[in-house]
């Protein structure tokens, strides 16, 4: 098999999974249109190809080249006969593009099917995609849709700098990203020192992402979370422009990130200045304490019945479910890295539980090898307080040092008011940060 081939049918995986949504979600409307079922067999397929193709309405040409590309998924045809059903896709999509007689979304989808297919012998491949790309903008400069092909299409030209351009103005609609538009995204950001002029300086467009990385590319979160906090920053520091309070809410929802933790002093920083243009005193101190201690990176865990504490070892780490605290016996802890003391735990969680009900039953204990379990003997301070929608509890003590740390409830009651998903549950931090 040539090497010309072989590129083909790794761009036709691709272009197939990018299209064949469609398909699936128009199944319905091309049976309603046929007065047919869509059956599964390739020759009755090729029968409803010939009928899309013969309407002459750019709907039906824009289902053909769906339909076409889904058709070329088929295993058993020959990589000719693959080539041929992505070549037909291409004359439905200029059809179309004929038909509606300026269409930005055709356009532009026509223009990154020729992008992929640069090497094809497909007649109209002779098109310009750029140039395609560029009507289709002039046309619909607003729609998210044209603006994630642009991006996409100059990604495969090699115009990285165009590529970041549409994509930043693709984010700035704020229109819900498909998996497929997560992952391009990504792409960008892999780039070295592609981050900047991608994410635009908002604050709920930057922190929707930094949620969107933990969850899929903690890699890229990690490598570029100063960057993502300085643009926060700026956004929130705009002279021209009034923060929201949804915007710090959503900073407060980063501020309890477990993958954010190195820059937690930076985020308590911007959420004290946020309190105190609220003149919310107690939020401002709190938030004034947290920019100055220096966070420590955990790895929590939990054990449901802790029937003998000082004996039982921790499990259940980092758990993905939520865990209430306030629960007989419940123990929430954590492993801590040897040489990073600290002087406080803190719990955020729901607020239905009265205060100071769950600081006075709690008790704290150590240990180096998560075996042999020993009290905590010195002494210990705790506060409960509201901040930011959150119950938060407190405990404070000398600086230590111990590997595993454990805090048991004691109560004799169990209210399980007081709860939150165990990453985001529990946070510790050392002495002051002299930064």
């Amino acid at each position: 098999m040539s090497s010309r081939i072989v590129c083909f049918l790794s761009l036709l995986c691709f272009i197939v999974s990018i299209y064949s949504y469609h398909v699936t979600s128009q199944r319905y409307e091309y049976s309603r249109l046929l007065n047919t079922a869509i059956p599964d067999e390739h020759i009755q397929r090729v029968a409803l190809l010939r009928q899309l193709q013969s309407a002459n309405l750019a709907e039906t040409q824009m289902m053909a080249a769906d339909l076409a590309l889904l058709m070329a998924q088929k295993k058993d045809l020959l990589p000719s006969e693959q080539e041929s059903l992505v070549c037909e896709a291409v004359s439905s999509l200029k059809r179309a593009d004929v038909l509606e007689q300026g269409s930005g979304f055709t356009k532009s989808k026509l223009a990154y099917l020729l992008a992929l297919l640069k090497d094809s012998p497909c007649a109209h491949a002779k098109i310009s995609p750029t140039a395609l790309i560029r009507e289709a903008l002039i046309l619909a400069p607003h729609d998210h849709r044209v603006l994630i092909f642009s991006a996409r299409v100059h990604d495969l030209v090699g115009d990285k700098a165009n590529a970041r351009k549409s994509i930043r103005r693709f984010l700035l609609t704020r229109a819900a990203p498909t998996p497929l538009d997560r992952a391009f995204v990504y792409h960008l950001m892999d780039e070295q020192g592609a981050l900047e002029g991608i994410l635009p300086a908002s604050a709920d467009i930057v922190s929707y992402w930094i949620k969107q990385l933990a969850r899929d590319r903690s890699d890229i979160l990690i490598r570029y979370q100063s960057s993502l906090v300085s643009l926060i920053e700026s956004s929130l520091s705009d002279e021209s422009q009034t923060p929201k309070s949804f915007e710090y809410e959503s900073l407060f929802d980063l501020f309890l990130m477990p993958e954010l933790t190195t820059v937690r002093p930076v985020l308590a920083r911007s959420l004290k200045a946020y309190s105190e243009r609220n003149e919310n005193k107690i939020a401002a101190q709190f938030f004034l304490d947290a920019s100055r201690e220096v966070p420590a990176p955990i790895l929590p865990a939990y054990i449901d019945y802790d029937s003998s504490p000082h004996k039982n070892a921790l499990r259940n780490w980092a758990a993905n479910r939520i865990v209430r605290l306030d629960v007989k016996k419940r123990t929430v802890g954590f492993f801590l890295l040897p040489g990073q003391p600290i002087s406080a735990i803190y719990f955020y969680g729901s607020t239905g539980a009265r205060r100071g009900q769950i600081s006075e039953s709690l008790r704290i204990l150590t240990s180096e090898n998560n075996q042999l379990w020993n009290n905590l003997q010195q002494d210990v301070e705790t506060e409960e307080t509201e901040i930011m929608g959150k119950h938060v509890v407190v405990v404070r003590f000398p600086q230590n040092s111990s590997r595993y740390w454990k805090v048991h409830y004691r109560g004799a009651l169990s209210t399980e008011s007081f709860y939150s998903p165990l990453k985001m549950f529990i946070q510790a931090s050392g002495g002051a940060n002299v930064h």
